[in-house]
């Protein structure tokens, strides 16, 4: 495999796995969120 096309191999799988990664830490957030704002309704 040459260079460049390693390079792009390397940028699409990123491309591929940033969305997936941000809507799970986006998930993670709301549902920390939650756990928060439920804390604060419980006192």
């Amino acid at each position: 495999m040459n260079p460049p096309q390693r390079e792009i191999m390397s940028l699409m799988k990123t491309l591929i796995v940033t969305p997936f990664h941000l809507v799970s830490v986006s998930r993670i957030f709301h549902m920390f969120e939650e756990v928060v704002m439920g804390q604060k309704l419980r006192w």
